[in-house]
């Protein structure tokens, strides 16, 4: 694999000879921009529950931002007429072999600035009238 493989605090601290609270209070609040945008530093970091399986069925670990970015390029990809529910976006990230909950796409996608599907909805409703 030529992909750079994200660590976790914990990983980071142990490597620098520090400990996890005092890397994670380091991070808080600080960000970096880049092409791509500006993003929280600590998106970078793996959250340990994250997990995804490959084609070939081996575990990997996934970056919050990652799948904030996946989750974006579902509802990009949505059908006007029938939004996806967050319950829905879970299922699809689950076929896609990402281990999330149905709270955690909802932490997710309000943090991509996305509204809920009901209000995704309405809003398409109300632009076509």
């Amino acid at each position: 694999r030529a992909a750079l493989l994200p660590l976790t605090i914990g990983e980071a601290a142990a490597a620098l000879g520090l400990s996890d609270s005092t890397v994670s209070r380091a991070v808080s609040g600080k960000y970096f921009q880049c092409p791509l945008g500006t993003f929280e530093l600590r998106s970078l970091f793996l959250l340990p529950a994250v997990q995804a399986v490959d084609a070939e069925g081996l575990s990997a670990s996934v970056t919050p931002l990652r799948i904030r970015a996946r989750i974006s390029e579902l509802i990009a990809q949505e059908n006007p007429e029938k939004r996806l529910s967050d319950q829905a976006l879970t299922d699809l990230l689950r076929a896609e072999g990402f281990d999330i909950t149905r709270r955690t796409v909802a932490k997710y996608r309000d943090l991509e600035g996305i509204p809920t599907a009901r209000l995704r909805r309405d809003k398409t409703s109300v632009l076509s009238e």
